[in-house]
């Protein structure tokens, strides 16, 4: 691989229609079809389905040969290339969006829709630090993109180490740059590893994050929107 990482991202809404998904079903793994089956609603078979297509993009675009795609997972759910361990994936999906993260080093990803509902968690799985940051925002919208912005990096760190939610999430905590900053830093964490922390807005009000080990944060993950239903033309090479 040519880059550190490269963040995809896709809406999933074409996917409601039957000719378009069976069209994609089709092109993702058997192991992705049977996660797709047993889901009950659509929504949801819809999310897990675009997932793989958009998985199956990304490892083309980075050249991964199909005989070296086969998917296991670690007893915690992390997603890894058994063939391939010099390449390192990563999922999210949330609403009508998926995300997918490949890269050349551990990596974690995920995407969430800005919304107030779930601020009440802030207090149980957030530092003191970051509490603090929400407590001064100016308005309610403004904190409730604070909190989006806190929660895709934290998933995204519980992810890149592979713990999930063995390791409590306010357990570790970021600072959020300031006016006239970029980086996203990482403020405190269980081992002595470097970590690359970004963040990406996406459309419909929806933030995403990747975090990357062993990554001094100097060269940003590009970020490409793909459109799911352009695999149906192209086989498994959508356009961007």
């Amino acid at each position: 691989m040519t880059y550190p990482c490269r963040l995809y991202h896709a809406d999933v809404t074409p996917l409601g229609d039957a000719g378009v998904f069976r069209a994609l079903y089709g092109l993702v793994p058997g192991e992705r079809q049977i996660r797709t089956d047993r889901y009950r609603f659509d929504a949801d078979k819809r999310l897990s389905l675009g997932a793989g297509a958009l998985l199956v993009f990304a490892l083309d675009d980075a050249g991964i040969p199909p005989a070296d795609r086969r998917i296991a997972r670690t007893p915690q759910g992390k997603p890894y290339l058994p063939d391939r361990p010099d390449v390192h994936i990563s999922l999210s999906h949330s609403g009508t969006k998926v995300l997918c993260a490949v890269a050349d080093r551990h990596v974690g990803c995920d995407a969430e829709r800005v919304d107030g509902r779930h601020l009440r968690v802030a207090k149980r799985f957030f530092t003191p630090e970051e509490n603090e940051l929400l407590a001064a925002a100016d308005t309610p919208e403004a904190r409730y993109v604070l909190f989006t912005r806190l929660w895709v990096l934290k998933e995204s760190f519980l992810k890149v180490t592979g713990d999930g939610l063995s390791r409590p999430m306010n357990s570790f905590s970021f600072s959020l740059p300031c006016p006239g900053q970029t980086r996203v830093r990482l403020r405190q964490t269980v081992d002595d590893a470097e970590y690359g922390c970004y963040e990406y807005g996406l459309p419909d009000n929806y933030r995403c994050a990747c975090v990357l080990r062993g990554d001094g944060g100097s060269d940003p993950p590009t970020l490409t929107e793909v459109d799911l239903a352009g695999m149906i033309c192209r086989g498994c090479a959508p356009t961007p």
